[in-house]
């Protein structure tokens, strides 16, 4: 077993008497870059969010291994980076406040690789904006960097090109290739993902199955 893994026994989940998903049954790995790609209403969030813990399964379990041991959700949340749509901001907050709000719930004062990352995307001269004052394509890019600021080890992105030009798409797309943890992106993108997956999956028939 690699050093970081997420790994689904048996896993099924329903909203009332919809099953989105009934028996999973896999294991992502260290190294892994996993492309969720389906349509709208397939259960690609849904998954996020049950990997994330963020959802607890009807059946089955979802394990986080870390060093081959399971890791408890609350560690499991400070070393997950995870991106919804939502963008989970304060809106009445600058950018750089939200970011150091979020800073001190994980309890990390380092802040030097959020500053890298507003220059990566050419964010720096907005940090002192009020979330509330964003264009939907800056408020993405800021909520990306709240997802990426901490060098998680497992990241999790739903639809993390919405709102971007294809400039900042392409930042995104190598930045995303340096990370070496488990990288999960949900997206309708096929053709931004292809070149940054090493795994790409889709759901039909209650089951996620290689694209």
């Amino acid at each position: 077993m690699r050093p970081l893994s997420i790994k689904c026994e048996n896993v099924s989940f329903a909203y009332s008497a919809y099953t989105v998903f009934q028996n999973l049954n896999f294991e992502i790995t260290q190294g892994q870059k996993i492309a969720l790609v389906a349509p709208n209403g397939a259960g690609k969030t849904t998954l996020l969010h049950l990997l994330s813990k963020m959802l607890v399964p009807d059946q089955g379990k979802v394990s986080v291994y870390k060093d081959q041991k399971i890791i408890e959700k609350r560690k499991y949340f400070s070393d997950l980076g995870i991106a919804l749509p939502h963008p989970y901001m304060l809106m009445d907050y600058t950018i750089e406040e939200n970011l150091i709000l979020h800073q001190q719930f994980h309890q990390n004062p380092e802040f030097k690789h959020a500053a890298e990352l507003a220059k990566l995307f050419s964010m720096t001269h907005i940090m002192n904006r009020k979330c509330g004052n964003l264009s939907f394509g800056e408020l993405r890019k800021a909520t990306l960097i709240k997802a990426l600021m901490n060098h998680a080890p497992y990241v999790m992105l739903d639809e993390p090109t919405n709102g971007l030009d294809d400039r900042a798409k392409d930042l995104l797309l190598e930045y995303l290739k340096t990370l070496d943890g488990i990288l999960i992106i949900a997206t309708h993108d096929r053709s931004w993902a292809v070149d940054l997956a090493t795994d790409i999956w889709t759901i039909h028939d209650r089951g996620v199955h290689d694209f």
